[in-house]
């Protein structure tokens, strides 16, 4: 990529087409209309060196394309908020949060084993957690990469993260292939799980506070990669991030919820306070009718 640090994610090899598809067609909607600081917008994405990075830029420039191609006027911030629409009366800062303890171990597996030929393994959680903190996450690894296997089947069980891991030799496979399973949820589980998802947006409110000083702010939550966020409709969340803007400095919360395969979110529920700026909530109404997305006001 021209420009880019050597280190620069797309830069390795084994990058999907369908994810550069989607990530220029975001990129083309902004060239389009070249709000202010795009160019500096360039340049960080060019200096980027991880994934997870790539991920956090690719949230932000996703919400601005929401913006440019529903004919909202904005400029890229200098500073804070992100996202500023044309004349200042209001911004949009965008926050993501990447939490999901099976989905990392899977990749991690996947990363460790990518050398072994012939073997298939199952994950399979009981329930559905979000959080097993790292250093279980690294011993799972370790002890399943590290084991030679030669019969056909091997069955391992770590009951402190209620996992059950089988491995199938002979699969015939160029490379390990890992998969991830969860066991049935009871409606106790998904509430607990989607619980600690709510704590995670309180986590990143508290973070974000002060990006809301200089103008009236909306903030923008992109929880794509945390747990099953995804799953609640917008009839649910709604009330949720209605009540979690109570008392908080921010005149609007929404999530977003993406796949990387795609330009468009596939959801994005977004509410916004009586107080927030008629140009906010112009542009919100823009953006759901556009893409037929869900605000309140």
């Amino acid at each position: 990529m021209t420009g880019a640090v050597s280190e620069h994610p797309l830069n390795q090899s084994g990058i999907p087409t369908w994810f550069l598809r989607a990530l220029n067609e975001i990129i083309e909607s902004l060239e389009q209309v070249q709000p202010l600081r795009l160019t500096q917008k360039r340049d960080a994405f060019r200096a980027l060196r991880s994934f997870g990075a790539l991920l956090e830029l690719r949230a932000e420039l996703l919400a601005a394309s929401l913006l440019a191609r529903a004919g909202v006027g904005f400029e890229f911030a200098s500073d804070h908020p992100d996202l500023v629409l044309v004349g200042g009366s209001g911004g949009i800062e965008v926050g993501t949060r990447a939490l999901d303890s099976p989905r990392a171990l899977h990749d991690e597996l996947e990363l460790r084993l990518a050398d072994r030929p012939d073997l298939l393994v199952l994950l399979t959680f009981d329930g559905r957690p979000l959080k097993l903190g790292a250093e279980r996450v690294d011993r799972i690894v370790e002890d399943v990469a590290g084991r030679t296997y030669s019969e056909p089947s091997t069955n391992l069980r770590f009951e402190d993260a209620a996992l059950s891991v089988g491995i199938t030799t002979g699969t015939g496979f160029e490379s390990a292939q890992v998969v991830l399973n969860f066991g049935g949820q009871s409606g106790s589980e998904l509430t607990d799980h989607l619980a600690e998802v709510e704590r995670e947006i309180d986590n990143k409110i508290a973070e974000k506070r002060r990006q809301a000083q200089k103008m009236p702010t909306a903030l923008l939550l992109d929880f794509s990669r945390v747990g099953v966020a995804w799953l609640r409709p917008g009839s649910v969340w709604i009330p949720v991030l209605r009540s979690k803007l109570n008392g908080e400095p921010f005149v609007g919360l929404g999530l977003m919820v993406s796949t990387l395969d795609s330009s468009l979110p596939l959801h994005l529920h977004a509410v916004l306070e009586p107080r927030a700026p008629a140009e906010l909530h112009e542009a919100l109404d823009k953006i759901a009718e556009q893409f037929n997305l869900t605000t309140e006001v």
